[in-house]
């Protein structure tokens, strides 16, 4: 379990979290992240939006997969919170 910060200063809307579900939608890893008790799968658009995380929240990433998927589900998002 690795804990990420929104740095985004609107936190996850829309563009962000497009972009997330796509790319890791791609990579093929199991990714859920869990935010003030909801969970969410980190490839869906309208899961992520349902956390309300905003700029500062603190997000529990469970990452499953092979070691190359789960660094890079960590380096997407890095990139888009």
């Amino acid at each position: 379990m690795r804990v990420l910060t929104v740095k985004d200063q609107a936190g996850i809307h829309a563009r962000p979290a497009a972009q997330m579900a796509i790319l890791l939608g791609k990579i093929g890893a199991q990714v859920q992240l869990s935010h003030a008790g909801r969970t969410a799968d980190a490839r869906s658009v309208i899961q992520l939006l349902s956390l309300g995380a905003v700029c500062g929240s603190e997000l529990q990433a469970d990452i499953q997969g092979t070691p190359e998927q789960i660094e890079a589900a960590v380096q997407v998002l890095n990139q888009w919170l």
